[in-house]
């Protein structure tokens, strides 16, 4: 997960431009049963982040956060649950940037919104899709 995240920062993928300037790295796919250790912890996106807000969604019902996108929300251990979600503490009581089902308004409402893909895009990615399809043996 750090050297994704690295990688991301490094080459500007998943990065996204808030309205007052403050660059965000938005990732999805997060599947935390192939990390090693394999939980989330924002202190793990912390040491490789630096002050860039990092929110991940996971594949399934969830998503995370760092330590930045936290204090930028203000969501502290005294943050109410989300209609509907849940946000998960350590053994102290202290937030772990983990939310399960659905993430904090607080939150959510800073994240950018993703640059609309325009045609060009939309038709390069279907050709990747498929050249990466057939390239593994799947063909129709």
């Amino acid at each position: 997960m750090q050297s994704v995240i690295k990688n991301c920062i490094a080459t500007g993928q998943g990065m996204r431009i808030g309205e007052n300037g403050q660059p965000w790295l938005v990732l999805t796919g997060w599947m935390s049963d192939v990390w090693n250790p394999p939980v989330f912890h924002r202190k793990l996106v912390d040491v490789v982040s630096g002050d860039i807000p990092v929110y991940i969604s996971r594949y399934t019902h969830g998503s995370g956060c760092n330590t930045k996108a936290l204090e930028l929300a203000g969501i502290t251990k005294d943050t109410p649950d989300p209609e509907g979600g849940h946000i998960k503490k350590d053994e102290n009581g202290e937030v772990t940037g983990e939310f399960v089902e659905r993430a904090p308004a607080e939150l959510t409402r800073l994240i950018p919104p993703a640059v609309p893909y325009t045609p060009y895009g939309n038709a390069r990615n279907f050709v990747e899709g498929q050249h990466l399809a057939i390239s593994k043996g799947l063909t129709m």
